[in-house]
C-alpha cells in the first residue's frame, strides 16, 4: 500500500464511505435550477437539469399510492416544436 496523498472523493479501505481530504482542490459546478412548483401528470417537477434546442431536462419525482417516490429524470419538448 502507498502512504502517499489522498485523492479527493476516493473511498477508504477502512469504511464504506468516501474520504474527502478538505485540502484537496474542489470542482465548483452550477447548482441546478430550481423548477417552478409544476406538475406533469404524476411528476413534481424538483430542478431543472439542463436545456437544449429541442427539449429541457428536469428531475423530477413520481409520487404513487402509500407514499411511494421515486426520482426520474424527466425531458419535456419544447413547446414550440410539440404537435398536438
Amino acid at each position: 500500500m502507498s502512504s502517499g496523498p489522498k485523492q479527493a472523493g476516493t473511498p477508504t479501505a477502512e469504511a464504506s464511505s468516501w474520504d474527502l481530504d478538505p485540502e484537496a482542490e474542489l470542482l465548483l459546478v452550477d447548482t441546478p435550477a430550481e423548477a417552478k412548483s409544476e406538475r406533469i401528470g404524476r411528476y413534481q417537477l424538483c430542478f431543472e437539469l439542463a436545456s437544449g434546442g429541442m427539449a429541457t431536462v428536469y428531475l423530477a419525482r413520481a409520487d404513487g399510492e402509500s407514499g411511494f417516490e421515486k426520482l426520474v429524470a424527466l425531458k419535456r419538448i419544447h413547446r414550440h416544436l410539440a404537435k398536438e
